[in-house]
């Protein structure tokens, strides 16, 4: 059974699309909601609040004919054959727009349907992806891999220690290359004074 959320959000969106009434009532037909539910469906797809919804009934009668009726039959039959051509010409074209809607209705639907089961077991596959990381992140290590760590840790203080080393031993360079290059511009200003 369809639950009566998704239908309502179908609904909505066939309304939205502008979609006849009679398709969207064929449509809920086909998936068998009572007519007095699709009224009030429909209502509430298109924002009628109750208070304001006319009472329809909810099945049609059939209508029996009455001598005024067969009269204007009578005369219709009279016409010529033209009109009678355009209008089974006419009759055979709406059946199959409506057929299409009710199948794009339907596809719609349908869709909706799986894009909501899909959207479930993406759910699932999220709820499983951080239950596994929860055990790897809680997966305790072999004493084998704590002691490749270990080692691994001390080799990187070692290498800190040796690159501090390396960097103060390089400022020292700097610092007394720079003394020699001012004591050689002294040096120099004062050749350049006594010449």
């Amino acid at each position: 059974m369809v639950s009566s959320e998704v239908v309502m959000q179908t609904v909505k969106r066939m309304v939205d699309s502008d979609i006849d009434d009679e398709t969207i009532k064929n449509t809920l037909r086909d998936i068998n909601i009572s007519e007095d539910e699709i009224t009030i469906l429909l209502n509430q797809a298109k924002g009628i609040p109750a208070s304001r919804v006319p009472q329809i009934p909810t099945q049609v009668k059939p209508v029996q004919k009455e001598p005024e009726e067969s009269e204007e039959i009578e005369e219709s039959e009279e016409e010529p054959e033209e009109n009678a051509n355009t209008y089974e010409s006419q009759e055979k074209y709406i059946p199959d727009s409506n057929e299409r809607n009710t199948e794009q209705s339907a596809q719609h639907v349908t869709t909706h349907n799986m894009l909501e089961e899909h959207g479930e077991k993406i759910e699932n596959v999220r709820d499983s992806v951080s239950q596994l990381h929860e055990r790897i992140g809680a997966a305790t290590l072999s004493p084998e891999t704590i002691g490749k760590l270990t080692a691994l840790d001390e080799r990187i203080t070692s290498l800190e220690k040796e690159v501090a080393d390396t960097k103060a031993i390089a400022n020292a360079v700097k610092g007394l290359l720079e003394k020699i290059l001012e004591t050689d511009k002294k040096v120099l200003l004062e050749v350049k004074k006594k010449k």
